[in-house]
């Protein structure tokens, strides 16, 4: 298959803006499905290429129709939250300007600043409404980089990026369009090019070039057949919507497509497979260039291509790819120790892997870089056509000798190899002592700087909700998930060094809730609800450590299941433990230590046919508006229309710490009993699973499987390699039955409204007692850990009986979002932690604490409100007792009263 970057590629020269931080146009859409309709005609013409023009213009047609297009001009100060009421809002006070400049009478000059004034608070919501819905629009993490330009758009104060100026080339000043394409082509012609290939990898790519590849073979094997709608279906749905290549077809264009449409689209893509014909205008593509971070703009070499190609030719590559991965994976093509670009896997395999191995080599003081490998690098690297650039290589001497000692010396090709103290690896700072001190400061300077941001909103009027800027701290890449990235590596490191980073923690919850300095962190944890960094670091330690133990083929699953030298680091406590013996003593802690987790399991064949039967008879029927009895009926119907298929009633309950599982036949009943730490989902599926194993001994070759739970037929319906360990087993058992001829059909039906089988498999599962599963699916190992956390969390705010916070909230579940503005809310944080500027400015300026004028008590939140015999009246008129007990007032929910009782005692100013 042709690449991408071939001879027909574009440049693509416009202003490059950045459409994230602008608010998408929502015109009226018409249904495209209803104006694109491919034909037999089209997809089934001699030529291919012609095929391919003739369905991408049909899908232009009908996008031109259905989807109307706007300029792409932008306005000279883009405002994402300016909208009609901010228009009209304007218009007003513009009138009413004109009308008290003309007429300057105090009634005109009171409507005008009356319009001022509403104008300027239609303003200030529409900026608050604007941000809120972008906030709670991200899905997953957000760069802060994007988040500031998010940030400096609605402030009216962000500069796009309006395209490359000029270039420096051979000290000529380029700044003609044209002239600037060459430049750019001709630099990413240059690193593409063979120039810098050793002789030796000339030689031996032309010996290789000139042997032909004969694709075809006699052997008819399973990966060859024709792509069906269930692949098609599958690479669409799995596409983002990613900017269109030189065609203009877009992924939605796609996913808008009628089934007719989609099955003659599929057609067209068979014949491409089959005859081994590469449409022409797939290969054209528009490059994009992109600067580096970092790099000087005039240099043509701080840019780097970005291809767009045809979304038609990515949707048919997604297609391939997935057939050829589930080839790689099935028959372990892929070494153990590959971890990028596989599912399952990430960066964190191999940093685990280079931390392991140089732990356990301080200990036999053995050498993990030898002489001999770097003789064996050079004729690899030149008949393989790679390339050692000596100023992208260093060298670290990793060893626990102090004082003074002799580096390594390492040649390449005659030159020495600098010997460096840290060295990045993967994100994460390596220090020769392996102490991650360096990485510890390095990750706190960064993340006090992504902090900024926070100081920014939390000063706003319209972005500073405490729940807003709490959801930004912990969900998107600001700062927490920064701290997050590696710390079950650098965790390791020693309590001093790893608690700095406690101190950026503490500083972002302050900023999102409006604490001041003095407040115990304790009650900070527990008014944010966010635990400690050392209770997250357990957290996703054991998370990690529970996702190599479901995978036996994992490269570190011996050294962490079965890790080494346990007696040298028990007596030698100066050794920092691998990771595997690190988990040990939390496993032990958390009763988690017998644990058997469910295996992974692979997906069936991608190009496998997904016809699993379903029956829809009781859908039409909500339940919320259908009697028992209608039920029953519709049952009794249902059965005589399928009265040749045997039944199975399949059922799974979960109440307390029982999780039981049943399968009832007309003969026999089958139950099992879960692992307490399953949910219901897991004892559902496993039902059904153990009815399809029972099925398989049965002589009868017709069943239908009754469940009540949806939630499984469409697990079962949408099965991938991300789908639950037991949807997978039984997915393919289902298979392999359809294979042997059995006929099995599914089917919804609404539990606990009288069906016979239901509700004896409901109360079979129930008192399911015997015949113990043992295994936990690794779904539901993280919620088990969550559990086990903020019941650690918990154990700890128990001992807090005089922190201030505690008798308002005794749980360390904290306080539901309200919706006071930045202000007000502020001041409800800081009364319920008991720390207000009054009441604790004098540990900031080292004066005495302040004494009631009234009782000579000391002054705090609780006297105020509460004991102070002075407000006493007052108490009684806005909470109903002259002497309240505090968490009434300021407890889950507070009493909405409380900011006009300290208004009223002139105390809100000084809060």
């Amino acid at each position: 298959m042709i690449g991408i970057f071939s001879t027909h590629c574009e440049f693509f020269w416009r202003s490059i803006v950045n459409f994230m931080a602008l608010a998408p146009k929502k015109p009226t859409q018409h249904n495209q499905s209803t104006h694109c309709e491919f034909t037999q005609d089209m997809v089934r013409q001699p030529d291919v290429n012609k095929a391919v023009d003739s369905v991408t213009k049909c899908l232009l047609k009908a996008a031109d129709i259905a989807i109307p297009k706007s300029s792409g001009n932008l306005p000279r100060l883009y405002k994402p939250w300016w909208n009609e009421n901010c228009k009209a809002a304007k218009k007003a006070q513009r009138r009413a300007w004109d009308k008290f400049r003309r007429y300057p009478t105090t009634a005109n000059h009171i409507a005008f600043k009356r319009a001022k004034s509403l104008f300027r608070k239609i303003r200030r919501q529409s900026k608050n409404g604007s941000f809120q819905k972008y906030v709670g629009s991200i899905q997953g993490h957000l760069s802060s980089k994007r988040m500031w330009e998010k940030v400096r758009t609605i402030l009216g104060t962000n500069t796009f990026y309006h395209g490359i100026s000029f270039l420096q080339t051979n000290g000529q000043l380029v700044s003609h369009t044209k002239g600037i394409a060459n430049t750019l082509g001709s630099a990413f012609a240059n690193v593409s090019s063979g120039d810098s290939y050793s002789q030796t990898f000339i030689h031996y790519k032309k010996q290789q070039e000139k042997r032909r590849i004969d694709f075809n073979t006699l052997t008819s094997l399973a990966y060859n057949v024709d792509f069906s709608l269930h692949e098609l279906r599958r690479a669409i749905r799995s596409s983002h919507p990613t900017t269109p290549g030189p065609d203009g077809i877009h992924y939605d264009m796609l996913k808008n497509l009628s089934t007719k449409s989609l099955g003659l689209l599929l057609i067209l893509f068979n014949r491409i497979w089959n005859e081994h014909v590469f449409p022409m205008a797939w290969n054209r593509a528009i490059v994009i260039p992109i600067l580096k971070p970092g790099k000087n703009p005039e240099d043509p070499s701080s840019y780097r291509p970005i291809a767009l190609t045809s979304c038609l030719y990515k949707t048919l590559e997604r297609m391939i790819n997935a057939r050829l991965i589930h080839v790689l994976e099935e028959k372990k093509l892929l070494t153990e120790f590959q971890c990028g670009f596989r599912y399952g896997r990430s960066t964190m395999d191999n940093i685990l892997n280079l931390e392991t191995a140089i732990r356990d080599a301080f200990i036999t003081k053995k050498h993990l870089v030898s002489m001999e490998l770097f003789i064996i690098f050079h004729p690899w690297a030149d008949k393989n056509g790679f390339f050692f650039s000596l100023q992208k290589t260093t060298c670290i001497h990793f060893c626990k000798v102090r004082g003074l000692h002799p580096v390594p010396v390492i040649l390449l090709k005659d030159a020495a190899i600098p010997v460096v103290p840290v060295i990045k690896f993967l994100g994460i700072l390596f220090d020769s002592k392996l102490t991650f001190r360096p990485h510890i400061s390095h990750l706190k300077k960064k993340c006090i700087q992504s902090l900024n941001i926070l100081k920014v909103l939390s000063n706003t009027t319209w972005g500073c909700k405490s729940s807003t800027l709490l959801k930004i701290y912990k969900f998107f890449s600001v700062v927490l998930s920064k701290l997050d990235y590696g710390s079950v590596i650098y965790g390791s490191a020693a309590r001093s060094v790893v608690q700095q980073l406690d101190t950026v923690h503490h500083q972002g919850l302050r900023l999102a809730s409006g604490a001041f300095r003095t407040f115990p962190v304790q009650s900070l944890y527990v008014l944010t609800g966010e635990p400690c960094l050392k209770l997250r670091r357990e957290r996703f330690s054991l998370k990690y450590y529970f996702k190599i133990k479901q995978n036996p083929s994992h490269p570190s699953y011996e050294r962490v299941m079965k890790p080494i030298f346990g007696q040298f680091y028990e007596k030698k406590v100066s050794f920092i433990p691998s990771f595997g013996h690190r988990m040990r003593p939390l496993l032990e802690n958390f009763n988690l230590k017998n644990i058997d987790i469910l295996p992974k399991h692979d997906e069936p064949p991608p190009w496998r046919s997904r016809n699993v039967l379903t029956i829809d008879d009781f859908h039409k029927l909500p339940k919320s508006t259908t009697a028992p009895s209608v039920y029953i009926q519709e049952f009794y119907y249902h059965r005589q229309k399928f009265e040749r298929y045997g039944t199975v009633f399949t059922d799974g309950s979960k109440f307390g710490d029982h999780v039981g599982s049943a399968v009832v036949f007309s003969h026999i009943v089958i139950s099992r009993t879960l692992n307490k730490h399953c949910s219901v989902f897991p004892s559902e599926i496993f039902a059904i699973y153990t009815a399809l194993r029972a099925i398989r001994l049965l002589s009868q070759k017709k069943w239908i499987i009754y469940t009540d739970s949806q939630s499984c037929i469409e697990a079962i319906l949408n099965a991938s390699r991300q789908s639950h360990p037991l949807v997978l087993s039984t997915v393919k058992l289902y298979f392999k039955l359809q294979d042997r001829n059995f006929d099995i059909l599914f089917c919804w039906i609404p539990g606990h409204v009288g069906i016979t089988g239901n509700d004896e498999a409901d109360a079979a599962a129930k008192a399911a007692s015997s015949n113990v599963e043992t295994f936990v699916p690794f779904q539901d190992i993280d919620q088990v850990l969550k559990q086990t956390i903020l019941i650690k969390w918990q154990h700890i705010w128990d001992l807090e009986l005089n922190n201030k916070l505690h008798s308002i909230q005794p749980s360390t579940a904290g306080f539901q979002p309200n919706n006071l503005n930045r202000r007000m809310s502020v001041k409800l944080a800081r009364l319920r932690l008991g720390h207000t500027y009054f009441t604790h400015k004098h540990l900031l300026y080292a004066d005495p604490a302040p004494n009631c004028s009234s009782c000579s008590t000391i002054i705090s939140v609780r006297h105020i409100l509460c004991e102070c015999p002075k407000y006493r009246v007052l108490r009684r008129k806005y909470f109903g007792k002259s002497y309240p007990d505090l968490r009434d007032i300021l407890g889950e929910p507070y009493n909405a009263n409380v900011f006009s009782f300290v208004h009223d005692i002139n105390f809100i100013h000084s809060i």
